[in-house]
């Protein structure tokens, strides 16, 4: 039995160490123009490697960052579009009659946000947290946050919105706040 393993053992390691050479021989036995068809074939198998593996990928992520800055410059003109809207003679006074939690549900229906989760915030009469269970507009978010800060005087302390797609937005936190009179006198 040990004869048989050692016996195809050398067999094997021959053949191995022949198709080498072989494949050596084989090679330079090839007319140079063959040699020549092999070397570009083999220059362009790595260019097209390290395009695949090198420049492509940072190639898609150079394209998703300019899209990211365009949507943002879009969204800054936007904001920039209308603030020049609200001036000091166009600002009114706050209607602070109302509860906070009946502010978020006027604004919200005005500006077509459906779907909205206002919780108050335990221990603190004029705080909510805002969360909403449907997509909404981004555009219809912003409308909805100058409504809250000019008619009733309620702003943002926190937010967090998850985007769903283009100008598509989930509110997945928000806290408002409206301070007492004169607290933001200072």
């Amino acid at each position: 039995m040990k004869e048989k393993i050692k016996s195809l053992m050398r067999e094997l390691s021959g053949r191995l160490s022949g198709g080498f050479r072989g494949a050596g021989k084989k090679f330079s036995s090839k007319s140079s123009r063959e040699k020549v068809v092999f070397a570009v074939g083999v220059f362009l198998a790595l260019i097209m490697l390290v395009f695949v593996v090198g420049i492509r990928p940072n190639l898609n992520r150079m394209k998703n960052a300019q899209m990211s800055l365009e949507r943002a410059k879009s969204g800054y003109n936007y904001i920039l579009q209308n603030a020049s809207k609200v001036t000091p003679q166009n600002r009114v006074q706050p209607d602070l009659g109302r509860r906070i939690e009946e502010c978020v549900i006027i604004s919200a229906r005005n500006n077509k946000l459906e779907g909205l989760n206002v919780t108050p915030i335990a221990k603190e009469k004029n705080r909510v947290k805002v969360q909403s269970d449907n997509a909404v507009s981004y555009v219809s978010v912003i409308n909805f946050i100058t409504e809250l800060e000019n008619r009733f005087g309620v702003t943002v302390d926190q937010i967090t919105l998850d985007k769903q797609g283009d100008g598509i937005v989930y509110i997945s936190n928000m806290i408002l706040i409206r301070l007492e009179k004169g607290e933001n006198d200072g």
